[in-house]
């Protein structure tokens, strides 16, 4: 009865219903996989996330950052930069965690005689290994650079100067506390 009193109202409906199955995409097809907002802007912020992490790490070690290029044009080759940078960023952290505690142990007797690691007596050493000035200045120019006096430097970096000066000088800056931790 509906359909003799409004045959226009019948056909629309099964011309939408048509529409409607043509336009819905079935399980499988691209369209469905696709995301429908790019992720390319989210995977292009974190390649440069992870390249900047990977220059720190580096810049930790001791080793020269890289200069960061610029990002690539394609989606694709955006994700798989993003992927070795994440790779790159993980292996250098690991391998700084390794220097770092192996070199923390190797000063830790050292440390724990001279001071804590933000120490600032006013007698003109600073820092957890007491550097004076001239030798912040001598095995860390870049720390003082940045931080100023040993006292604002961070772990890493205090033990990245004492490591330094260690390779040429030995034990000798530190004769006192050395001695007394059986090193001299």
């Amino acid at each position: 009865m509906l359909a003799r009193r409004y045959p226009w109202l019948v056909l629309a409906s099964v011309l939408v219903v048509f529409v409607v199955l043509l336009a819905k995409p079935e399980r499988g097809s691209p369209a469905l996989d696709r995301p429908r907002v790019s992720r390319c802007p989210d995977v292009r912020v974190g390649l440069a996330w992870y390249r900047a992490r990977a220059n720190e790490w580096r810049w930790r070690l001791g080793v020269r950052p890289i200069p960061l290029p610029p990002p690539p044009r394609s989606c694709a080759s955006a994700a798989r930069l993003a992927a070795r940078a994440r790779a790159r960023s993980r292996g250098l952290r690991r391998e700084y965690e390794r220097w770092f505690s192996e070199t923390y142990a190797k000063w830790r007797c050292v440390h724990s005689l001279e001071g804590a690691w933000t120490s600032n007596t006013g007698n003109g050493y600073r820092g957890g290994l007491q550097f004076d000035d001239t030798f912040a200045a001598s095995y860390g120019p870049e720390y003082v650079r940045r931080w100023g006096g040993a006292h604002r430097w961070p772990v890493w970096a205090q033990l990245r100067a004492a490591e330094r000066a260690y390779r040429t000088r030995g034990w000798t800056p530190w004769p006192n506390t050395a001695r007394d931790c059986g090193l001299l």
